[in-house]
């Protein structure tokens, strides 16, 4: 682009962390919150939704393949706390995979509860299985294989 079409750096270097991705796809704004809030209404900011949660499967798929399955998927910061949304739809898109989550238990969960799920046929409520960390830290939100 800086040779080709004669775009300077500064105007590359904002084309690409100031008006891309979510903003650039969306028309509102880099903030998945605001991004959602818009989806109802804004077929842009569905599109940018429906990117943003393809672009989560994807990855997740990803490591299904590298790491030869998976235990959980865990969710953590803003998403993890505060989307349900999001969780869902990645949930729902996984499920190929034999992933599940609550819908209700997904709904209820906030910043300020400590997450848990049980892997069904082990006595362990930790989603890692036996033997690790556990995933409880405030905000986790595990996505559990049964």
């Amino acid at each position: 682009l800086i040779n080709d079409r004669q775009v300077s750096p500064t105007d590359l270097d904002v084309a690409l962390n100031q008006r891309s991705g979510l903003v650039g796809v969306s028309g509102v704004s880099s903030d998945l919150r605001q991004v959602i809030a818009a989806s109802e209404g804004n077929d842009q900011a569905k599109l940018a939704l429906a990117m943003f949660v393809h672009s989560l499967v994807r990855a997740v798929g990803m490591m299904i393949g590298v790491l030869g399955g998976l235990d959980a998927i865990v969710f953590t910061g803003g998403i993890g706390e505060h989307s349900a949304l999001i969780r869902g739809k990645v949930a729902d898109s996984m499920s190929y995979a034999g992933l599940h989550i609550d819908p209700r238990a997904n709904a209820e969960v906030d910043s300020d509860r400590r997450s848990r799920i049980p892997r069904s046929g082990t006595g362990d409520h930790r989603a890692g299985g036996s033997g690790g960390a556990g995933w409880n830290a405030p905000g986790a939100w595990p996505l559990a294989n049964s």
